[in-house]
């Protein structure tokens, strides 16, 4: 089994928020987000539990490519939460302010006034 830190489309909108240190941004109808202990941004997110099978399906929607990872528009990187270890998906691209706007909330959910991400079900 393996832990996954969601924090948009993903993000089911049930579970006590985890805060991580970075940036959030708005590419559209999904956020990015780059993982950065320095930044004095935050956004939220919260765990899911997913198989080998729902997490090979998950790479696929973050358009993770495992063997090719600069090709990939998201990273599954490994982190750690309370001492525990996890995956995230970050953003692999480069974000434009013009194009790619902060979410200064650093939570998708609010920022799109949604209970729940739209995709939330794909992971679990």
């Amino acid at each position: 089994m393996h832990t996954i830190y969601v924090y948009g489309t993903l993000r089911p909108g049930l579970k006590p928020t985890v805060t991580l240190k970075g940036e959030m941004r708005n590419l559209g109808w999904f956020p990015g987000v780059k993982l950065d202990e320095n930044s004095g941004y935050t956004f939220q997110t919260e765990p899911i539990v997913v198989d080998d099978k729902s997490l090979e399906t998950l790479d696929r929607y973050e358009g993770y490519h495992k063997n090719n990872p600069s090709a990939s528009l998201y990273i599954r990187k490994s982190i750690e939460i309370d001492g525990k270890p996890a995956w995230i998906y970050e953003y692999n691209q480069e974000f434009y302010d013009d194009h790619h706007p902060l979410v200064e909330s650093g939570d998708w959910l609010t920022a799109t006034a949604s209970p729940k991400g739209r995709a939330h079900n794909m992971g679990e």
